[in-house]
């Protein structure tokens, strides 16, 4: 379930930016052609979806894990306050740490483009520059 949450936000949130790029494409610094937008998407692919393949055995662990634990007392919105709060912090925290000089060659593939994408930031730790 986690996963296909995730899944789904990530592939209506991507294709919505997809869309604004190749239709809109007037807010960008740095003026791209359809071609060259299509081409650092394509670029941006195999990257992606390893990262994505990770989320997934991440997030069935997850779950698997959480499955078997006794369900907390909260209310529902507490709930989702603390779990923004959360994933907030640890992202913040874990892209701070990926910026330091021991793990940004890691990182570095993150920053590769110019113009910032929809779907790069699913680009964050690969081990190929």
């Amino acid at each position: 379930m986690y996963f296909s949450v995730f899944f789904k936000s990530f592939s209506i949130s991507s294709g919505l930016c997809f869309l604004y790029d190749i239709l809109i494409n007037k807010h960008r610094v740095k003026k791209e052609s359809k071609a060259e937008i299509l081409n650092n998407y394509k670029k941006s692919i195999g990257y992606v979806s390893s990262n994505i393949l990770t989320a997934k055995l991440y997030l069935d662990g997850c779950e698997n894990y959480l499955h078997y634990q006794e369900r907390n007392k909260n209310s529902v919105f507490f709930n989702i306050i603390l779990w923004l709060i959360t994933t907030d912090l640890l992202f913040y925290s874990l892209h701070y740490l990926f910026h330091t000089k021991y793990l940004y060659y890691f990182h570095k593939i993150h920053h590769r483009y110019i113009n910032t994408y929809g779907i790069t930031p699913y680009m964050l730790t690969q081990l190929i520059s």
